[in-house]
C-alpha cells in the first residue's frame, strides 16, 4: 500500500498524515484582502468645522480687529505713598495715660478703602468732571469708554477699573495706578487722589488730636474740682477746730513739757543740795513748793494734750491730728493731680501744633509718554484660549449626546 492510498476508519481517521522529512506539506491559502473605502466628510464633520468657525475663528478675529482698529489707547500714571507719624511722649495722668497718636497699617488700609469709595468718586467727578474724561473715546471705543450720562453706580464701577490701588501690607506702601485716555488726565486724576488722601490723613490726625485735647481738658477739670474740694475741706476743718496747724501746736505743747521737765530736774538738784540744811530751812520749803508746782503743771499739760474734752488751742489734739493729716494728704494729692493734668493739657496742645500724621509720597504722579493699555496681545490671547476651550467643551458635549442615542 502506497502513501496515497486512502486511510480506512480507525483511531487515526481524520488526522493529517504526518509528513516525512522528504515530503512537503501544502501551506494553507490566506483570505483575499479587503478593500478599504476612502474617508469621506460626514455631516458631523461639517458641523464641527462650522462651529469652530462660529465659536473660535470668527470671535477671535473680531476681537483682534476691535482691539487694534477701534480700542483707544490708555495712558497710565503711577504714584506711591505711605502714612508716616511723629512720635510724642504723652504725659501720664493719675486717671490714666492720654491716648497716643499712633499710626500704622490701619491708616494705609483706610486710605486704600477710601480710594475705592463712592464719596471720593462723587467729589472728584464734581471737581474734574470724570464722566467727560472717561467718555472721551466713547464714540469710537464703546467697550472701554464710559457712557457720558452714566449713573453714579456705573461711574464707581468704571472708576475701580481705571484707578487701581495696590497695598503692600508688609511695608505699608500703597501704589496707585490710574488710567485715562490722555496722559494729562491720568496725571491729574492721580494727583487729585493723592491730594484727597493726604487731606483724609490730616483729618484723621486732627480728630485724634482733638480727642486728646478734650480728654486732657476733662482731666484738668476733674483735677481742679478735686483740688477745690480738698482745700475747702481743710479750711473748714481749721475753722471748726480753731487750729491752723496741729503739727505746730503739738510741737509747741511738747516743747513746753520738755522745758517743764528740764526745770523740774534743776529744782530737784537744788533740793538735793539742801539735804544737810535744817528741816525748818525756808529754802527746803521753797524748793518743795517749786517741785510740786512744776509736777502739777507737767501733769496738767499731759492731761490737756491727751484729753478728749474741749480746749482753746488743743481741742482733742490726738483725735484731730489724724483727720488733719488725712485732709492734708488729700490736698497734696489733688495738687499733684492738678499739676499733672495741666502739664498733660499743655503737651496735648503742643502736639496739636505739629502734624503728627502725614502722607509721604515717595513717587509723585508720573506723566506717561506711551500708552500701556489696553494690552491687546494679552487680552486677545486670553479670549482666544477661552473661545477654544469653550468650543472643545461644546464638541465633547455634542459627541457625548450622540453616543447615547
Amino acid at each position: 500500500m502506497t502513501d496515497d492510498a486512502p486511510q480506512g476508519p480507525g483511531p487515526a481517521a481524520g488526522r493529517r498524515k504526518r509528513a516525512t522529512p522528504l515530503q512537503v506539506v501544502d501551506a494553507p491559502q490566506s483570505a483575499p484582502p479587503r478593500l478599504v473605502k476612502p474617508a469621506r466628510a460626514k455631516r458631523r464633520h461639517s458641523l464641527a468645522l462650522a462651529s469652530f468657525l462660529l465659536l473660535v475663528a470668527g470671535p477671535i478675529t473680531a476681537v483682534f480687529v476691535y482691539l487694534y482698529a477701534f480700542a483707544a489707547d490708555q495712558y497710565a500714571s503711577y504714584a506711591a505713598f505711605s502714612v508716616r507719624k511723629q512720635d510724642f511722649n504723652t504725659a501720664m495722668s493719675v486717671f490714666g495715660a492720654l491716648p497716643t497718636l499712633s499710626s500704622g497699617t490701619a491708616d494705609i488700609e483706610v486710605i486704600h478703602e477710601f480710594i475705592q469709595s463712592r464719596d471720593l468718586v462723587a467729589k472728584l467727578d464734581a471737581e474734574l468732571d470724570l464722566r467727560k474724561r472717561f467718555s472721551l473715546r466713547r464714540d469710537t471705543d464703546p467697550v472701554f469708554g464710559l457712557k457720558p450720562d452714566a449713573a453714579i453706580e456705573d461711574l464707581v464701577t468704571y472708576w475701580n477699573r481705571m484707578v487701581v490701588p495696590q497695598l503692600n501690607s508688609s511695608n505699608g506702601i500703597l501704589t496707585l495706578e490710574t488710567h485715562a485716555f490722555t496722559p494729562q488726565d491720568a496725571q491729574e486724576i492721580n494727583a487729585a487722589v493723592l491730594r484727597e488722601s493726604s487731606d483724609l490723613v490730616e483729618r484723621l490726625s486732627q480728630i485724634a488730636q482733638e480727642d486728646a485735647i478734650r480728654q486732657a481738658r476733662d482731666e484738668l477739670g476733674l483735677a481742679t474740682a478735686r483740688l477745690k474740694t480738698a482745700r475747702i475741706a481743710l479750711a473748714t476743718f481749721r475753722k471748726q477746730e480753731r487750729i491752723i496747724d496741729p503739727n505746730a501746736d503739738y510741737q509747741s505743747q511738747m516743747g513746753l513739757m520738755a522745758q517743764l521737765e528740764q526745770k523740774l530736774a534743776e529744782v530737784l538738784i537744788e533740793r538735793d543740795l539742801l539735804e544737810g540744811a535744817p528741816d525748818k530751812d525756808p529754802r527746803k520749803a521753797n524748793a518743795d513748793r517749786k517741785i510740786a508746782a512744776i509736777r502739777n503743771r507737767i501733769e496738767a499739760e499731759r492731761k490737756q494734750v491727751a484729753s478728749d474734752g474741749n480746749s482753746d488751742r488743743t481741742k482733742q489734739l490726738y483725735a484731730t491730728f489724724g483727720t488733719y493729716e488725712g485732709l492734708l494728704v488729700d490736698q497734696e494729692f489733688a495738687e499733684k493731680t492738678y499739676t499733672s493734668a495741666l502739664s498733660a493739657l499743655d503737651e496735648a496742645q503742643a502736639e496739636a501744633k505739629h502734624k503728627s500724621r502725614y502722607l509721604a509720597a515717595h513717587i509723585l504722579p508720573s506723566l506717561a509718554q506711551t500708552p500701556e493699555y489696553p494690552r491687546r496681545i494679552i487680552l486677545g490671547t486670553m479670549f482666544s484660549v477661552l473661545a477654544f476651550f469653550t468650543w472643545v467643551l461644546v464638541i465633547l458635549i455634542a459627541y457625548s449626546l450622540r453616543d447615547r442615542r
